[in-house]
């Protein structure tokens, strides 16, 4: 995104309600980094190298309300 990256998109929708459930996908496996965004108000985060495990798991979580984070990769 040219102007806007993901935590500053997460930030802006948690603004205005109804928040709108917000899964992050994303290289960045650095813990903190994934706490931040969470902060920031996304419900989930999938690391790019799990999507194909774990990206239907996390937005069925994200749309129920309930967080998920991807296990760290090996």
């Amino acid at each position: 995104m040219p102007e806007l990256d993901g935590m500053e998109v997460t930030r802006e929708l948690a603004k205005h309600p109804p928040s709108t459930p917000v899964v992050i996908c994303s290289v960045e496996t650095d813990p903190e980094v994934v706490e931040a965004v969470r902060r920031a108000g996304a419900l989930a985060y999938v690391f790019k190298i799990r999507v194909r495990k774990d990206l239907t798991l996390a937005v069925k979580s994200a749309v129920q309300g309930r967080p998920f984070v991807s296990p760290e990769p090996h």
